[in-house]
């Protein structure tokens, strides 16, 4: 399979997310891994790619920390899954670690066993079993006799023939929710910025945040997502991009979007600042600020 740049994916968020991730890791810190990932492990799923993107980082009081991306990938449609934060005291030389043995590494520290077969293991990955498919449930058990609610992970493909059925798995894993939860407890993960509906007028309108001391790097080529505003009309959205560019994209639905750019690669990580923008259809024009002044005007064209 083809493999496809990581900034022309289109980015999905799966039910499997929502549900057990989104609490605790923001989506566009899961973007930001994507888009510029430390290290990257992929293999075939079927039609899919299934890939594992790791990235250091530092938390909002400067502790650091690897996430760990788990996505399902075809064509240009990326399928985010899961997302863990990955202590450095999980393993010795961390920095070094393949993303499929970093996994391999946090499963067996926090996982249930699961059993297939005669086989009982935490992490169960590329291996083939011939099952009793009479029973459907009975293929793949989850050993959890105290009931902890946890966070699963099958993806395999039976064929069947007959009573018996062949059992490719790709990867099979549990992950205890609660004890998984507690480490990384003193962790401070950013929250999303992302807001719908009613809080935001496309036709007109401003927003402003603080960017904290020593929480983006100006200069080191990576895409920081920093604001992600988006209604049924459109969006706003401000990133320190790839090329070391302050950018800011307005978008209205069906008609275009607009962005106004500003080289930032000088600007000091040793100081907060504060970054603004506004628009306004009407007067066809998007200013954006740093720290109080208009560095650059861009015209609207729709």
């Amino acid at each position: 399979m083809e493999n496809t740049s990581n900034d022309d994916m289109i980015i999905k968020f799966s039910d499997l997310y929502n549900n057990e991730i989104a609490p605790t890791v923001c989506r566009d810190l899961i973007e930001q891994v994507i888009s510029n990932p430390d290290k990257q492990y992929s293999t075939t799923l079927g039609d899919q790619q299934s890939i594992l993107y790791t990235k250091y980082l530092m938390d909002e009081s400067g502790n650091p920390y690897y996430l760990l991306v788990a996505c399902r990938v075809k064509d240009n449609l990326c399928d985010v899954d899961l997302a863990f934060v990955m202590l450095s005291e999980l393993v010795n030389n961390i920095d070094t670690i393949e993303p499929i043995d970093l996994l391999r590494t946090f499963v067996n520290r926090f996982g249930l066993d699961i059993k297939i077969g005669y086989t009982q293991n935490k992490f169960i990955h590329h291996q083939t079993f011939w099952v009793d498919t009479t029973n459907p449930t009975k293929i793949v058990e989850i050993l959890n006799p105290d009931n902890h609610p946890f966070i699963q992970v099958m993806w395999f493909k039976v064929d069947k023939h007959g009573h018996r059925g062949k059992l490719d798995v790709h990867m099979a894993y549990c992950i205890e929710k609660e004890n998984y939860l507690k480490w990384i407890k003193d962790v401070r993960l950013p929250e999303s910025k992302r807001v719908t509906g009613k809080e935001i007028d496309m036709q007109e309108g401003s927003v402003d945040f603080w960017i904290k001391k020593g929480q983006v790097h100006y200069n080191d080529n990576q895409k920081v997502v920093l604001l992600d505003l988006t209604t049924k009309d459109g969006s706003v959205r401000i990133v320190k991009d790839s090329d070391n560019a302050l950018k800011f994209t307005h978008t209205i639905s069906g008609k275009g979007e607009t962005i106004a750019e500003y080289d930032v690669s000088k600007l000091s990580s040793d100081k907060a600042h504060m970054v603004a923008a506004t628009w306004s259809i009407k007067n066809k024009e998007i200013v954006l600020y740093i720290d109080g002044e208009p560095v650059i005007k861009t015209q609207i064209n729709y």
